[in-house]
């Protein structure tokens, strides 16, 4: 029996904050109205006033999500679609919330240090004249690499979680930390004094509380416990390494071990 469709598309805009509590895999979906269609899905569930939603982000929305973690706190404009359809003789319908901007607001959740290049870092903040200040420590030798710029935004408020970072900033560092959900990348800056740079909001500030550093003293001297064990585990497993240098272009398979050729056994 062939189907039949109607649609209703309600197209209430809805206005969402909260934080992920769940990501569900990719799917390939097929489109209920033309059969030969197909796209991919992607649905998470965030919790908002003690409320959970699970929203949907289609085809390229996806990409959207790339730097989302569990706990991060998002803010989202959906579309509240609603579908009406026939198919032997009994009606279906469905209900969805389809994303179409998503905002990174905060981090609510971070767990563990920031690792780059073999070299494991802690983060220290400050705040100077109002403004912020954000460096990664080195927990071995304690070398410390400030972030921004010596640079105040003319708003005082931008100056609380946001930071300008040197176009000339390791690229491959600056995108661990997004990917970390450290920052979030919101676009360049050229400033009267010359300066150019990259302006990035600073996600996980809640998480310091009235600390300066993200992990404390005692965080920190376990970590490198667990360093010095790794390396001393790694170095004794290098000492029983065993090699075999046997050259074996001489063996021949066909042979048993006392018919092999004398170029083969006189290596040993």
């Amino acid at each position: 029996m062939a189907k039949i469709f109607k649609k209703i598309e309600l197209m209430i805009n809805l206005n969402i904050s909260g934080e992920i509590v769940h990501f569900f895999d990719e799917k390939h979906q097929h489109s209920k109205r033309h059969e030969n269609f197909s796209f991919v899905k992607k649905k998470i569930v965030i919790e908002s006033e003690g409320q959970e939603y699970t929203l949907s982000f289609l085809k390229d929305k996806i990409k959207m999500l790339r730097f989302c973690r569990y706990g991060t706190l998002i803010e989202v404009n959906a579309k509240l679609k609603g579908n009406l359809w026939k198919y032997s003789d009994k009606f279906y319908s469905s209900n969805e919330l389809e994303c179409s901007s998503l905002i990174i607001k905060k981090n609510t959740i971070f767990n563990n240090f920031i690792e780059y290049n073999k070299e494991t870092f802690n983060l220290e903040k400050k705040y100077i004249d109002g403004r912020l200040i954000l460096s990664l420590l080195n927990i071995e030798n304690g070398e410390k690499h400030i972030l921004n710029l010596d640079y105040s935004f003319p708003n005082k408020n931008f100056n609380l979680d946001h930071i300008l970072i040197s176009n000339n900033f390791n690229q491959e560092l600056l995108n661990q930390l997004e990917k970390l959900g450290v920052l979030s990348v919101e676009g360049r800056k050229t400033t009267v004094d010359g300066l150019s740079g990259i302006i990035c909001r600073i996600l996980i500030l809640d998480l310091f509380e009235e600390r300066e550093l993200l992990f404390e003293k005692y965080e920190v001297i376990q970590a490198l416990k667990r360093i010095k064990e790794l390396n001393e585990y790694s170095n004794t497993k290098s000492e029983f390494n065993v090699y075999d240098e046997t050259d074996f272009s001489n063996y021949d398979e066909n042979l048993d071990a006392d018919q092999q050729s004398d170029e083969f056994w006189n290596q040993f």
